[in-house]
């Protein structure tokens, strides 16, 4: 059986990442193929062993770029067809009009939302219900998400499952310059986010910038690279980073490779995403025993209890996102945060490889 999945580019981060480790955990059972803008190279060259790859930009409605997918799609006949998000929604209804009429369809929403408004959010509902419709079945990836997307679509409840990420960790050492810098101070705060609205930098640097106000021992270290299109973003974002009291606290590292195996070389793990599917860095930093604070958004509210599993604050307030993270701080090697520790581990424990795979693979006829 040979399946095509499909997203929007290469990149170490959601669908991409989560798609490599289906793969990669089913390669003996399927033939796959992988397509997406070759924005990385080291990381299309991760999916080589164990997949076909196709340099296709799918970051944005294209003619050309249909055209090449449609070619390529053509010449192999794929089985199944898997699109993740709204980009492969987008090219996934247009696949359908072309391909043999046996060919499967599924839809894997990572991070549902709706950011358009009037009549363009009117026309994305519109075609995310014919995707609805016209797929076996629209996988989310957390509960909140499946709730959020059934009150927006009004799709098939039947049709929609949940299949949470397979995620798992495996501890490395941080890359030597990273780690240069964390030995200049004593709490080293991460977030695996890339430069996008989506992750709401700016909360995060004003809330670090509270939480670090009189603490010369504590600095936030981003990595994650430029989401496509979002150049204006970056820049308000690095304007605002340079005029931080705290600004010499803060690094941007960029694209990281298997950053999420390096989460447990830091003191504490910050998320200020204003949606997520199921955010694949919390439970990375679950599984690493790394206490989290992260926002009440879709996604994060599957994983983080306040008090219990992390410290839950609200969305976009940097403020009462400043105050959990100095009460994360205080609470560094204290019992609570053991307790903390604990609980999210063992909350992490469901969210296998294995069992994503299994289910994949069983929603597949295998």
């Amino acid at each position: 059986m040979k399946v095509l999945h499909i997203f929007p580019e290469f990149r170490r981060g959601g669908a991409p990442v989560n798609t490599l480790r289906f793969i990669k955990a089913s390669c003996d059972s399927l033939v796959h193929i992988a397509a997406g803008s070759a924005v990385d190279v080291d990381f299309v060259n991760d999916f080589r062993p164990y997949a076909e790859t196709w340099d296709v930009n799918l970051t944005k409605p294209s003619l050309g770029s249909f055209l090449k997918l449609l070619r390529r799609t053509k010449e192999e006949v794929p089985d199944i067809v898997h699109a993740n998000g709204k980009s492969g929604m987008f090219y996934g209804l247009l696949l359908f009009l072309f391909l043999p009429r046996d060919t499967r369809f599924f839809l894997t929403l990572r991070g549902f939302h709706d950011k358009y408004s009037g009549m363009k959010s009117r026309f994305y509902r519109f075609l995310e219900r014919i995707m609805a419709r016209r797929v076996e079945a629209v996988i989310c990836v957390s509960p909140s998400e499946r709730q959020h997307y059934l009150a927006l679509i009004k799709a098939d409840k039947d049709k929609v499952l949940i299949i949470p990420n397979g995620i798992d960790v495996h501890e490395v050492e941080l890359p030597s310059q990273i780690d240069k810098v964390c030995r200049n101070f004593q709490v080293n705060i991460v977030s695996l986010s890339r430069t996008s609205p989506q992750k709401d930098l700016e909360t995060m640097i004003r809330s670090f910038e509270i939480a670090a106000s009189g603490r010369k021992d504590t600095a936030l270290h981003i990595m994650g690279g430029l989401s496509h299109g979002e150049e204006e973003y970056q820049k308000r974002i690095y304007d605002l980073w340079k005029s931080s009291s705290v600004s010499e606290k803060i690094f941007f590292w960029g694209d990281v490779k298997e950053a999420g195996n390096l989460i447990s070389n830091f003191s504490i793990y910050l998320s200020t995403a204003r949606f997520e599917g199921l955010p694949t860095a919390v439970v990375e930093s679950f599984l690493s025993r790394v206490p989290v604070v992260g926002t009440d958004c879709i996604g994060n509210i599957d994983l983080i209890r306040d008090n219990e599993t992390g410290w839950l604050t609200d969305i976009g307030d940097f403020k009462d996102t400043g105050k959990a993270l100095s009460k994360a701080i205080d609470s560094i090697g204290s019992k609570m945060e053991s307790e903390i520790i604990d609980n999210a581990y063992n909350e992490a424990l469901q969210y296998s490889i294995e069992n994503q795979a299994i289910r994949l693979l069983a929603l597949y006829g295998l």
